[in-house]
């Protein structure tokens, strides 16, 4: 999917304008440059609401050129949700980027431990880590299947590929457990 941007002046009298106009101010960084633009509202929503919004790459154009681009930060109203700026960062090939990928528990529907009232607790919900720009994967996954309440994960149960490198945790720093089901108070 291409997402075209629209190009505006710079300043916060030429956002509201745009605002006004149901569009979202962007601002798309490079390694050497930024443009401002904008994209209208229904894009932005349909874009932020995607799967693995924030570290999938995005194809944009703007004024006739193309660019891949990862999300970089968003801020929202605080009281509509509605998205008021959205950074966006340029990608070039073959870049070393930090990004953090979401931790995707799998099968938790045949895990014994789950099946049997435990409770997935999870303590980390992402990793931080450097990756290839031409290789971010959508999610680090975790099988479940063999799982018992009472097991601990820790980082090193993880199935992370070798060219990734993980920032700010050690191998044994707990991501998640299952926990046994509280008993109710008579």
């Amino acid at each position: 999917m291409n997402i075209n941007l629209f190009s505006r002046n710079i300043g916060s009298k030429a956002a509201k304008e745009a605002r006004k106009q149901e569009k979202v101010p962007v601002v798309l960084y490079s390694k050497n440059s930024h443009e401002h633009a904008s994209i209208d509202y229904k894009s932005a929503k349909h874009m932020l609401t995607q799967p693995n919004a924030m570290i999938s790459q995005l194809d944009f154009s703007l004024n006739n050129k193309s660019y891949k681009a990862l999300i970089k930060d968003v801020q929202y109203h605080p009281l509509s949700g509605k998205p008021l700026h959205i950074d966006l960062f340029a990608i070039e090939p073959n870049r070393k980027m930090t990004v953090t990928l979401p931790i995707s528990f799998k099968n938790k529907e045949i895990s014994p431990g789950i099946k049997l009232g435990g409770i997935l607790n999870v303590l980390t919900k992402g990793i931080k880590a450097v990756v290839s720009s031409d290789n971010i994967p959508s999610a680090i996954n975790f099988d479940l299947k063999n799982s018992a309440i009472g097991d601990v994960i820790r980082l090193k149960d993880l199935e992370i590929p070798t060219d990734i490198q993980v920032l700010r945790l050690t191998e044994n720093d707990t991501l998640a457990n299952i926990i046994a089901p509280s008993k109710p108070k008579e």
